[in-house]
């Protein structure tokens, strides 16, 4: 909501400006894993699934559409099919080695995914109706090497091809795309004594774009040429770090990362258009401890902090929007024979909602418990989410939208989305 409606008191801290907001989803799937044990043991995993989504939306009100509005609906109905299959060898060339090769594929048959004008609830035109299948396959191949009892080296190398085809309710925007790309990845651990290990890890992979992005040359929303994106995005990584046990129970990790991504080009799915992105450069690190002091007590934290910057725009206008910077994660679970109490505590710090920083997050702190009891087939819990009743944001935007009344051209605001008041849910889990 926005939150100059909030303060004038037009709508409460959990109200709503358009009452026919909202949606519903759905998903049935099933899977089946098989696993041939032996001197060179085979997995295989087959699964299929069913989706389907609908959601209407409202986030500028009457900006575009001062009479009507600017509330539109959203549509995805899918069949997935899908498996995987990998096979491990084990040799000796002289010091031990273990190889992994495998392959996999996924077939996404999407009819139909769409973006709709809609009044009240209820659509009044289409801005675009696609029908969409995608399939991609992979194979890949991991070989594990001991040369000395205290390294361990892993050299992997990954290809994936992916093909879209198009079927769209404007002619232009329809047809067919292919893409391709390799990831290799190497990675070593060294233990140059029993209660610390050091290990540095590089690796590359990607991103797929949506596809209707590799094929559109119209703007659905207003007709204006629309350039194609890259369907797959390169994305190279690094971190060393040290895992060390200095006592019993007790494992301390400290870690640096990098990542950079060759673009963060994305399909807007709420405008109908490809958002095409500059490459980033994020970098950070995550320091974790675990300590189990007790069979039946633990305890553990984390702490990240990372730095996020779109490496194509000039300094102090080069903020990645909604890249979180700093996150605290710490909980306790105690068991005691069938029963359980766990509490955790999650802290996220402030963080950019525009390009040059000069509009932040406000930080936000939850605090969650639960209590179980495992009668055997039968477990039961009881979660108490937002136990103090924090009135934090968990999530915020910085952008232009108009309600009734106000200027034309509308007004730059914070838009906001509450964290849920304090609640109690019981559940019940039933194993077979």
């Amino acid at each position: 909501m926005p939150e100059r409606a909030i303060d004038s008191g037009l709508i409460d801290r959990l109200g709503f400006l358009d009452p026919y907001l909202g949606g519903k989803t759905t998903r049935i799937g099933a899977s089946v894993n098989w696993t041939q044990d032996g001197a060179t043991p085979i997995t295989a995993l087959a699964y299929a699934h069913y989706y389907k989504f609908k959601l209407i939306s409202n986030f500028t009100y009457f900006l575009d559409d001062p009479v009507h509005g600017d509330e539109f609906e959203q549509r995805d109905s899918r069949f997935v099919l899908g498996g995987k299959v990998d096979k491990r060898f084990a040799f000796d060339l002289g010091v031990p080695v273990e190889l992994l090769v495998g392959a996999e594929t996924r077939n996404d048959l999407i009819a139909p995914v769409g973006l709709y004008h809609s009044e009240f609830g209820q659509i009044t035109s289409t801005v675009r109706q696609d029908r969409v299948d995608e399939e991609s396959v992979g194979a890949f191949a991991e070989a594990t090497i001991h040369p000395l009892s205290n390294v361990r080296v892993i050299l992997g190398l990954r290809g994936d091809g992916y093909a879209f085809q198009v079927r769209s309710s404007i002619a232009a925007n329809s047809g067919h795309a292919t893409a391709g790309i390799v990831s290799p990845k190497a990675a070593i651990a060294w233990t140059p004594i029993k209660q610390v290990e050091v290990y540095a890890n590089y690796g590359e992979g990607f991103h797929s774009n949506d596809g209707r992005g590799t094929t559109i040359t119209i703007n659905p929303q207003d007709g204006s040429p629309a350039g194609k994106v890259d369907a797959l995005v390169k994305a190279r990584g690094y971190e060393v770090g040290v895992r060390t046990r200095p006592i019993d129970g007790l494992t301390l990790t400290a870690t640096y990362w990098s990542l950079h991504l060759n673009s963060e080009l994305q399909y807007d799915g709420d405008q109908g258009e490809t958002s095409p992105n500059g490459p980033s450069q994020r970098h950070g690190y995550e320091l974790s401890s675990f300590y189990k002091p007790a069979d039946w007590l633990t305890v553990d934290a984390q702490y990240t902090r990372s730095f996020a910057r779109s490496t194509d725009l000039p300094p102090g206008q080069d903020h990645i929007v909604n890249a979180l910077e700093s996150v605290v994660s710490a909980g306790v679970v105690a068991k005691y024979q069938r029963a359980s109490a766990a509490i955790r505590v999650r802290h996220f710090g402030p963080y950019p909602i525009i390009e040059d920083n000069s509009v932040r997050a406000r930080p936000l702190t939850v605090v969650n418990a639960r209590v179980g009891y495992d009668l055997g087939r039968i477990e039961l819990a009881a979660d108490l989410l937002n136990a103090f009743d924090a009135h934090d944001y968990e999530i915020e935007y910085y952008y232009v939208s108009r309600l009734a009344g106000e200027p034309l051209a509308g007004v730059a605001d914070r838009h906001v989305k509450p964290i849920e008041p304090r609640q109690l849910r019981l559940s019940a889990t039933v194993h077979l």
